[in-house]
């Protein structure tokens, strides 16, 4: 992936493609693959940070979930993207309840998506500073009392939380003397990761479109 390229395996002890796995390089792999490698790490071992990154609501909608997957039918696009979001659910139940049967309770599960899609009978797009593309859910749960009061002490008064919140809830989850980012204002890049093709700058009562290339002009 291009982003591995950006960021190194420096601090990665194990990382596996579809490739690994035996998938072709173009061929899609279904998130059901993700469940039995989570399954193969010894949990009770150390800590560990694992992420799991699913194919969700990519397109095209629908090509690898099994026919019980496709509760919503699949006459339209949007009834392939509504089986994509089941699929998401039922994936995130497992393994939350994998996490449940684990002796230590300390964890901490994060899920959130780092677009959304903008889907009609006629078209289906990402990648937009639609609401549509850049609002998307985030659910934060653990059975831990502790952590349970440091994420509502963090998020209860926020209307809606950014990346910035996770990235500095992960922080802090380490053990870095980081302060939780507040939720009052935050940023959604362009197509370009580093806002330099412009941003939306998003506050409670504004939304601000910002172009850094023709301030500079």
């Amino acid at each position: 992936m291009d982003l591995m390229n950006l960021l190194g395996k420096t601090w990665i002890d194990e990382l596996k493609y579809p490739t690994d796995l035996g998938f072709g390089f173009k061929q899609h792999m279904s998130d059901r693959e993700l469940l039995p490698l989570l399954k193969k790490i010894n949990l009770q071992n150390g800590n560990h940070f694992i992420i799991l990154h699913q194919r969700g609501s990519h397109m095209p909608y629908g090509k690898i979930l099994t026919a019980e997957q496709k509760v919503f039918g699949d006459k339209t696009a949007n009834d392939e993207y509504d089986n994509t979001i089941y699929a998401t659910d039922q994936l995130m139940k497992a393994v939350i309840h994998y996490l449940q049967q684990q002796t230590e309770q300390d964890w901490l599960f994060i899920y959130t998506s780092d677009h959304g899609q903008f889907v009609t009978p006629e078209r289906h797009i990402q990648a937009t500073m639609d609401e549509d593309n850049y609002l998307v859910p985030t659910v934060l749960y653990s059975p831990d009392s502790v952590v349970q009061q440091q994420l509502q002490q963090a998020f209860s008064q926020c209307d809606r939380l950014f990346h910035q919140q996770i990235a500095t809830l992960l922080l802090n989850s380490f053990g870095y003397q980081q302060r939780i980012s507040s939720c009052e204002q935050g940023y959604v890049n362009n197509n370009d990761l580093s806002g330099d093709q412009g941003y939306l700058q998003i506050t409670p009562n504004a939304i601000k479109w910002v172009n850094p290339s023709k301030s500079l002009k």
